[in-house]
């Protein structure tokens, strides 16, 4: 097994870096104290810092003499979540909160561009991003179309994430199709208000609505089961009253599925079905579908690079090498379509709160492992 030598002082600054970044969370393309205290840092460590990249971004470049290029990405935002936790190093911006790790997941990267500016065992040019609006906001794609990606060519890109779900030690990664493909749904139902105690003199847009939801759940299993796919309804929107059936209600939702294939059958079952019912009880409706992110594949010769990699770090049979793939989904596949590379799962449970749970913590346990990772895939990728 490979060995990293590592001293007290340097984990105990990786933990008061995590620490610090917990307590002030930013959320999507906010994070402008959260990227000045990444670029502070980077050039701490003599790197040169590209900032203001897809508004908040940043980029560290640490260049060894010539050769090829390799990216790590590490994602930058909070949640909008209120923390309950109460420990010293809580959340300090009032309803927002690190609630998936990218605390973790930032120092990680810092702690990999330390290690690296002062062991230059590579020949070749590594670039740290930090990416924000991760959640939801589609932050890689945005960063993607920036100057710096056609002024300077990248061979291969890695990102990981923690994984409470997978134990300490533990790598999940697997060739393909890792994290699910993200889209949004919004169905306006439209029809004639009417006292709630005469719903015959009007439409009840809640019993339309109810069918709707049955429908597309019936729907959703007589698509091919051999194709994961999940259709969720996240929120009903309407007037409130007690005696009133209203003019409009709003159905809001998500699609996750692994194929474009899939996605396009699955609007053309949603449509079909809020057609049905509308025509039914003549009622108008607006319908739309946004495809938000791709789904994450990672590349055949990268993730082959990664696991011969993290074989010099972690047993054998700590490495998930056909890890079940995640219905989550994760805007870095913006960045897999146009580089090579590979998303890995690094274990951090068992846990006692999930990601996007406002009592979760970061395994601060794991953080060397992350920067061993990193380490090694760089050494390897860039070799002399």
């Amino acid at each position: 097994m490979k060995d990293f030598k590592f001293d007290q002082n340097f984990e105990d600054e990786l933990i008061n870096i995590r620490r610090h970044l917990h307590q002030y969370p930013e959320t999507a393309f906010e994070e402008y104290k959260t990227a000045a205290f990444i670029e502070r840092k980077l050039k701490s460590y003599g790197l040169k810092v590209y900032n203001k990249i897809a508004k908040t971004g940043v980029i560290g470049e640490l260049k060894n003499g010539d050769g090829p290029s390799i990216a790590f990405r590490a994602d930058m935002d909070g949640l909008d979540i209120e923390e309950l936790n109460t420990f010293s190093y809580k959340s300090r911006n009032q309803g927002k909160m690190h609630a998936c790790g990218h605390d973790g997941h930032m120092t990680m990267l810092l702690g990999t561009a330390k290690y690296l500016s002062s062991n230059k065992n590579f020949k070749g040019t590594i670039y740290f991003i930090f990416q924000p609006a991760e959640e939801n906001e589609g932050g890689a794609e945005l960063m993607i179309k920036d100057k710096f990606f056609k002024k300077n060519k990248i061979n291969s890109i890695f990102a990981m994430h923690n994984w409470p779900s997978l134990k300490t030690g533990k790598i999940g990664i697997k060739h393909g199709p890792i994290m699910a493909g993200y889209d949004r749904f919004e169905i306006i139902l439209k029809g004639k208000g009417t006292h709630a105690a005469m719903p015959f003199k009007g439409n009840d847009l809640f019993l339309n609505s109810s069918e709707i939801i049955i429908l597309l759940q019936n729907g959703m299993s007589r698509l091919n089961h051999l194709k994961p796919a999940v259709l969720s309804v996240t929120g009903i929107k309407a007037p409130e009253s007690w005696n009133i059936l209203p003019e409009t209600i709003t159905i809001k939702g998500t699609v996750r599925c692994f194929e474009d294939s899939q996605r396009d059958k699955i609007k053309s079952m949603m449509l079909k079905i809020i057609k049905s019912i509308s025509q039914k009880d003549n009622i108008q409706y607006e319908f739309e579908y946004i495809i938000k992110y791709p789904v994450t594949v990672n590349s055949i010769n990268e993730t082959d690079i990664a696991i011969n990699c993290f074989k010099e770090i972690f047993l054998s049979k700590n490495i998930l090498t056909n890890i079940e793939p995640s219905m989550g989904s994760e805007d870095f596949s913006f960045l897999l379509q146009k580089i090579p590379g590979c998303y890995f799962f690094i274990g951090s449970g068992p846990a006692r709160y999930g990601l996007h749970n406002p009592k979760y913590d970061f395994n601060d346990k794991i953080l060397l492992t992350g920067v061993k990772t990193f380490i090694n895939l760089a050494e390897n990728s860039l070799k002399f």
